[in-house]
Formats: C-alpha cells, structure tokens, sequence
C-alpha cells in the first residue's frame, strides 16, 4: 500500500465498547506501528461505527485537511451482542482486513456493501 500510495495520510482510531482517534494524518509506518500496538480485548460494539465514522469525517473537515477516502477495518466482524450497524448512505468505502480464521463473514460483507 505505501509503494502505491506514496504520500499517503492515515488517521487511526480504534473502537471496542467506545472508539477513539490514536493517530491523525500520519505516514504508513507511524500508522503501523500504532495498529500493531493495539490490545484486541475480543469486545466490540460494531454500532459504534456509524458515529466513528460520522466523527472521523467531522475531524477532516475541520481541519480543512483530506476527506476520508477510504476506511480500512480490521476486525472480526464478531459484535459482542450480535449486532449489525447501519451505515449512512454518505459513508465512505469499507474495506475489511482480518488475520484470523474465526470471523463473521456475512457481517463483515454487509459492512463493505453498504
């Protein structure tokens, strides 16, 4: 991704039962070195995505900086309590990434159709 996209900007936010930005505007490496130091507990609340989505837009648009182009989510797509988001219309494309083989895939996909 950094070889194609050099110059790229990446904001980071993590979510479990509440989100928050760790990183904004950072290069691929910066951006990294933060995933790889998140502590995956295994809750989520996928709902949450809608607002972090709302909120990282939000974030971009004050700071007259670049709009969010594309999201990429890592997760298992497993919510603690089995619930599915609802994503705004506007939302920008979201690309899932998982690494492990127990995932919910048809929550995942909903997530990157919408």
């Amino acid at each position: 991704l950094a070889a194609r996209c050099p110059g790229a900007r990446f904001d980071v936010w993590t979510f479990g039962v509440a989100f928050r930005r760790e990183l904004l505007a950072a290069g691929v490496e910066e951006a990294l070195a933060v995933l790889r130091s998140v502590s995956y507990d295994g809750g989520t609340d996928l709902t949450l995505l809608p607002s972090l989505l709302a909120a990282a837009t939000a974030t971009t648009a004050e700071s007259l900086g670049p709009t969010v182009d594309v999201v990429l989510l890592f997760s298992d797509g497993m919510d603690s309590l089995d619930r599915r988001p609802v994503l705004a219309e506007a939302s920008p494309p979201i690309y899932c990434v998982v690494d492990q083989a127990m995932v919910n895939l048809s929550a995942l996909s909903a997530l990157c159709l919408a």
